[in-house]
């Protein structure tokens, strides 16, 4: 173990400064930890990240707002097949073809807008104050994209309709959902869904973009919940990734189909860069090491979560520099990694 350590700091001392931005890494192998460490710094001048730091997970939060579903669909609150419409009363931008389904909004084919892109034409001011309620009316106000089924496009607002069903649906703000349902369970103390940019946060990272030699502060505040905006450590996260291994918080069937490709209304599986997609991961079918990954960026954060499902490893890294390549950083540590089993 204290090779594989060795090997890893090496790897990422080529790519982190002891007293700038960094990273902190998990990795899990059989559901014990093998590492779990943090590599440079919370702030500059400031604190040494560790295991304790709390990260924006970005786009990674995407699969807990798909558990959050799938929990719902456990209960028989709802099916995945259900028109959206039928449980957001007040959603109603026409849409192309057919109603637009949850397992749309799940994949990525819903022909939504995206606020989060060009289609946005608010103010920053305006932006930093949107909510899910508040992302409806603007959906409402747009035309579709795209008719739903017919096309995977990648998509923040479908995964932030997503968390505003969850509240349509369970009676609860998505914040306290996920606080009942899922982190308050399993100990997850650290852990929950920003939903007021007031809110004070402990052991919060600072985030930091490159400008030329120098790091500056990046920031972009934002309420909106779903898509993004779930806020954790690694400690945390290691009973996270615990609770998806042995099926503590959903049944092994309900882990098996959020993992399962998505498919078009052709019946073509969905293409997501090479992979497919499924229930807020990307999906790697490669025969001799499946995997389920899904990467985040965000003003200050990038993020990077990759489980390979039949060797029972993950590898977890999150870092407060935006511009870090967190995803080739896990493919340079996956060979003293692999190379130590």
């Amino acid at each position: 173990m204290a090779k594989l350590q060795r090997a890893i700091d090496e790897v990422i001392a080529e790519h982190v400064d002891d007293d700038g931005p960094g990273l902190a890494l998990l990795v899990v192998s059989d559901g014990e930890v093998l590492i779990r460490k943090g590599y440079g710094v919370e702030a500059l001048g400031g604190e040494a990240l560790s295991s304790r730091s709390v990260f924006d997970l970005a786009s990674v939060s995407k699969h807990i707002t798909a558990t959050a579903v799938a929990l719902l669909i456990e209960d028989g609150a709802l099916t995945a097949e259900d028109e959206v419409r039928s449980h957001i009363s007040d959603l109603t931008i026409a849409t192309r073809g057919r109603p637009i389904l949850v397992q749309d909004l799940l994949w990525h084919c819903s022909g939504l807008p995206d606020y989060s892109g060009d289609a946005w034409d608010g103010t920053d001011e305006e932006f930093e104050r949107l909510t899910n309620e508040g992302l409806v009316q603007w959906l409402n106000s747009k035309r579709m994209v795209s008719a739903p089924g017919t096309r995977y496009e990648y998509n923040n607002s479908g995964y932030a309709l997503l968390a505003r069903l969850v509240e349509c649906v369970s009676g609860k703000r998505y914040s306290e959902f996920a606080r009942e349902r899922m982190f308050g369970p399993l100990g997850m103390l650290s852990t929950f869904a920003l939903d007021s940019t007031r809110r004070r946060i402990e052991r919060r990272v600072t985030g930091y973009k490159e400008d030329g030699d120098e790091y500056v502060e990046s920031l972009e505040p934002s309420v909106i919940q779903g898509d993004g905006n779930v806020f954790t450590c690694l400690d945390d996260l290691v009973r996270w990734e615990r609770a998806m291994r042995d099926a503590t918080l959903l049944s092994s069937e309900s882990l098996e189909a959020m993992r399962e490709p998505g498919t078009l209304d052709d019946g073509s599986e969905i293409d997501a860069d090479g992979q497919g997609y499924g229930y807020g991961w990307s999906v790697d079918q490669d025969e001799d090491n499946p995997s389920i990954s899904h990467s985040g960026a965000w003003a200050g954060t990038a993020t990077y979560y990759v489980r390979y499902y039949d060797d029972d490893v993950t590898s977890v890294l999150l870092s407060n520099n935006e511009d870090l390549d967190v995803e080739s950083l896990c493919e340079e540590i996956d060979e003293p990694l692999w190379d130590s089993f």
